[in-house]
């Protein structure tokens, strides 16, 4: 009988024994779900760095190690922590089932595989990975502008820092506020000033690449994370942005205009995020406009 639901999503089967892998791959492809598979811990671990799964079924035992022993990397690991982890057993003894929910698996299946099971228990991970994903983004969003909040920006540089380092690639942070804000909710209050920010975020957002990454910091600063790129680039993003704020003349009174300090961790740099950070947030508050600092 075809077993079919609405939900489908990105599985990792991770099973030694070929038979059982392939059954359980040809079932879960039935069911509609794309499928990778890894044989063992190092493959498996290979598939979580390169395509992020959102539910991995973990075998017992492994050749290079036990499935036990792969459930413990995944979960104190903050970038595959939160994807539920469904273990797979021939003989669902107590006291491993007990071990494997405590060490973090959200549930387990049992050979032989029955699609209606194999069904239910994937679905009801792949449920609790959406709720997960959807937590988080609420989590990282600044609810006024809809840009990332300050913790979705430092997860985000944690990530690209990493990934500049690892390709010894240049990475360019600009933190920029707006100047005399304080006026602006003073003089025509706060529910404009909230308007302006927004207004200054959808243009930040407009006028930067697709892989950069523009968040609201905090009150009316904005950071922009700018992976493979230099000062320069910080610099004509700046421009750009002021100028379309000027055009869209937000106040009747007075311009809308940002201010920046921009800092860059040069290829290979090993600097660290607050330090980086923090030669951004001198440069703004020691500059009036942009500031080109040193590595």
């Amino acid at each position: 009988m075809a077993v079919r639901d609405e939900a489908t999503g990105r599985i990792l089967l991770v099973e030694d024994d070929a038979v059982a892998r392939r059954q359980l791959a040809s079932m879960l492809r039935g069911l509609g779900h794309v499928v990778a598979e890894a044989s063992d811990r190092a493959e498996a671990l290979d598939w979580m760095r390169t395509w992020p799964p959102d539910v991995v079924l973990l075998t017992r035992v492994l050749p290079d190690g036990n499935g036990m022993t792969l459930l413990g990397q995944l979960k104190a690991d903050t970038l595959t922590r939160d994807v539920p982890v469904v273990m797979v057993t021939a003989a669902p003894e107590r006291e491993f089932v007990v071990e494997a929910l405590r060490a973090g698996a959200h549930d387990y299946l049992t050979k032989p595989f029955l699609a209606e099971e194999v069904l239910a228990r994937t679905q009801a991970a792949l449920r609790t990975k959406a709720l997960v994903d959807e937590l988080q983004v609420l989590a990282a969003q600044d609810p006024l502008t809809g840009l990332r909040n300050r913790r979705g920006c430092t997860d985000q540089l944690r990530t690209w820092r990493a990934h500049c380092t690892r390709h010894k690639v240049p990475l360019t942070v600009a933190l920029l506020d707006l100047n005399d804000f304080k006026r602006v909710n003073d003089e025509h209050s706060h529910a404009e000033g909230d308007r302006v920010l927004r207004a200054v975020a959808e243009q930040l957002q407009a006028c930067v690449r697709a892989e950069d990454v523009v968040g609201r910091w905090g009150g009316d600063e904005f950071l922009v994370i700018l992976p493979r790129a230099d000062v320069g680039t910080a610099v004509a993003l700046l421009e750009r942005v002021n100028a379309r704020l000027s055009a869209q003349r937000l106040l009747p009174n007075r311009p809308v205009t940002l201010r920046g300090g921009i800092a860059m961790a040069p290829p290979g740099d090993l600097e660290d995020d607050e330090h980086l950070l923090g030669r951004a947030a001198v440069a703004l508050l020691q500059q009036r406009g942009v500031v080109r600092l040193p590595a």
